[in-house]
């Protein structure tokens, strides 16, 4: 598995993660350099959690799902 830690760099500025069962997303507050993060059917993230994220990165780099959690 990779290690994901916002330590690390991206090797590209495109990262997808979708379907990935993922819940804390806090290591993807740093990923500045991303075009795009494709986060679709990680239903345990929170709203505020995607939300927070949009916000910090652009609204047009996350890709987020319709269903997120409460």
């Amino acid at each position: 598995m990779w290690p994901f830690s916002s330590k690390n760099k991206l090797p590209h500025s495109k990262l997808y993660l979708d379907s990935n069962q993922l819940a804390d997303i806090s290591a993807l507050f740093d990923m500045n350099s991303a075009t795009t993060i494709g986060l679709t059917g990680n239903n345990a993230i929170t709203c505020a959690d995607l939300d927070s994220l949009q916000s910090a990165l652009g609204g047009d780099i996350v890709s987020r799902g319709e269903v997120c959690a409460q």
